[in-house]
């Protein structure tokens, strides 16, 4: 889901009388969860609301309530897998050692209680490279591909971590990988921008500019980029304002 994070489902199928290939179930590859499953365990009055009200925590960016309220939750109530992500969720938005250690007992309840799922691994991911830990995202995100038989866009995510850990050259293969299988995606656009920008390769950053033109996206609507006055003043660009 380009520009609102990923999401993985496995669509489970079969024939019907007439030969006609059908949905039979739905399953989220993050949380794990089935839709058929979900519908035929309904969740009691108690625990509904207690998700709605974390829920609109974490929508409101309370972070630090949402995670104490899971924590606070009836006995009964807190074991709820789904309460677990959206705990996890929370403490890894937490900053310090507060942080670390809400983390590390979310993701311990969570593991405890069933299948953590792709989504702790995205939590997990998130949680550390918020704080520089390179290494520990990158092996994060290369578990999450195996999961789900590799994607692009996860590629070009991974292509930001080496960026940062000073791998530059693994970074414009992981980019170039992704670009060839999602051409027109605006995020792996994104960042084959700047991987070319932090790398200082003009024609590279001048490429992935007109390709996010071409979709209605320019450069100053991009947000905060590196190295954009030396882009500005290079001959590529200056070759490109030229013909377009």
């Amino acid at each position: 889901m380009s520009g609102r994070g990923l999401g993985y489902l496995r669509l489970d199928l079969r024939r019907d009388s007439l030969g006609r290939v059908i949905v039979v179930d739905l399953v989220s590859l993050l949380g794990g969860t089935s839709f058929v499953d979900t519908l035929r365990r309904e969740k009691p009055p108690a625990l509904r609301a207690l998700l709605r009200e974390v829920g609109g925590l974490i929508a409101q960016g309370r972070f630090r309530d949402a995670a104490s309220r899971c924590e606070r939750a009836p006995a009964e109530l807190r074991a709820d897998p789904e309460l677990l992500r959206m705990r996890l969720r929370a403490a890894a938005e937490l900053k310090g050692e507060e942080g670390e250690a809400a983390f590390d007992a979310a993701l311990d309840a969570l593991e405890a209680a069933s299948d953590p799922g792709a989504e702790a691994d995205l939590s997990s991911f998130g949680f550390h490279w918020r704080r520089g830990q390179d290494e520990p995202a990158l092996a994060l995100l290369d578990r999450l591909s195996e999961r789900v038989g590799g994607d692009p866009a996860v590629d070009a995510l991974r292509a930001r971590v080496h960026l940062s850990a000073g791998r530059a050259e693994r970074a414009r293969e992981l980019v170039a990988s992704a670009r060839a299988e999602l051409p027109r995606d605006p995020y792996v656009l994104q960042s084959a921008l700047l991987v070319a920008l932090v790398s200082q390769r003009w024609p590279d950053a001048v490429e992935a500019l007109r390709a996010l033109r071409e979709l209605g996206l320019e450069l100053d609507a991009l947000g905060p980029l590196p190295n954009l006055k030396a882009l500005r003043a290079s001959e590529a660009y200056q070759a490109w304002l030229e013909k377009s």
